[in-house]
């Protein structure tokens, strides 16, 4: 231990250990100095000179201490302060290097990331101005890309097509198909055969249906003596058909309810019934001229009068007749 004397003849102790704890702390300060405010030590009174000293004690020889093996410096550490670590306590060394080894792992850490990042960015920036014209920022992107690939590589079937057909969707490609499957598409191809199949039957059948109602229709429309007013109704037999009901129904209907139809009808049926009144009459008046005759027999007279038909009002007449035209249709 070196000893410092002062002009007041106080001898004050220089501790090594302190010097060394505080160059180290300097160090890994940022370089920014340590103020110490340990207080310095009290000095230490020598006797007054014409007092007479006690006497030296022989000192016993020291016990030559190992030779402390030399360690290079810190790589952190500049040239110019390497001559400092040999004057550093070997403990001390030892702390400076754990802190030395724990910054290097620390920075190590930070290395990976940067290089992380830096692979990022290099991933990112062809793309960057796609990014920035849509007002996406890169995380944000990166973020939807891997939800995207995730739903798209991962779950059920019918989970991914689902979102493969979303991820369509909301790029605006709805309309646009994925290839088909070539046995979806052999089973497409079958089944429009047979669709066209049946459609060219139910055509055939359909103009056979078509010429055979044609057929009749123009059959009925031609009988002009049971059908006359077929040509100012066939509209309106033609929705009664639509409706269900049969030809002659759909004319009986039809002749009803026009009003002009239903006027003639009943005036040609009036006409009818007073004919066949002035017929029957005729026919009466013969069957009773030929009864009051001679020639003719009395049991043929009472045979006439008992076929005789009783003629009733022209109400009944007309019923009649129209159940009989009714009848033959």
């Amino acid at each position: 231990m070196d000893e410092q004397t002062g002009d007041t003849g106080a001898v004050a102790t220089f501790d090594v250990a302190a010097a060394a704890d505080k160059l180290g702390a300097n160090l890994f300060n940022g370089g920014e100095p340590i103020v110490d405010e340990t207080p310095p030590p009290e000095p230490v009174e020598t006797p007054a000179s014409n007092e007479t000293p006690a006497p030296a004690s022989v000192a016993e020889p020291e016990t030559p201490e190992a030779p402390i093996t030399a360690r290079p410096a810190p790589k952190a550490w500049p040239k110019e302060m390497h001559e400092h670590w040999g004057k550093v306590a070997p403990e001390v060394q030892d702390y400076l290097e754990k802190r030395e080894k724990q910054m290097l792992d620390g920075l190590d850490g930070y290395k990976a990331h940067a290089q992380f990042g830096r692979a990022i960015d290099e991933a990112i920036k062809p793309y960057q101005h796609v990014l920035q014209s849509q007002g996406v920022d890169a995380p944000r992107a990166v973020q939807s890309l891997l939800q995207a690939h995730q739903r798209l590589t991962t779950g059920t079937a019918e989970q991914r097509a689902a979102a493969y057909h979303e991820l369509g969707r909301n790029l605006g490609l709805t309309g646009q198909e994925s290839p088909a499957d070539p046995a979806v598409q052999s089973l497409q191809e079958r089944l429009a055969r047979f669709e066209q199949r049946d459609a060219e039957r139910d055509r055939t059948n359909y103009q056979q249906t078509l010429v055979k109602a044609q057929g009749e229709v123009e059959a009925f429309a031609s009988d002009s003596k049971a059908h006359p007013y077929f040509d100012e109704i066939a509209d309106d037999i033609s929705e009664l058909i639509r409706s269900g009901a049969s030809l002659q129904d759909a004319y009986d209907k039809a002749v009803w309810m026009n009003p002009m139809t239903r006027a003639k009808e009943v005036a040609r049926v009036q006409m009818e019934t007073e004919s066949k009144l002035k017929e029957t009459s005729r026919l009466n008046a013969l069957k009773a001229s030929k009864a009051s005759s001679p020639s003719v027999k009395a049991r043929d007279t009472t045979r006439a009068s008992a076929t005789s038909k009783p003629v009733g009002n022209i109400d009944d007449t007309l019923r009649e007749t129209l159940s009989e035209i009714r009848a033959r249709g």
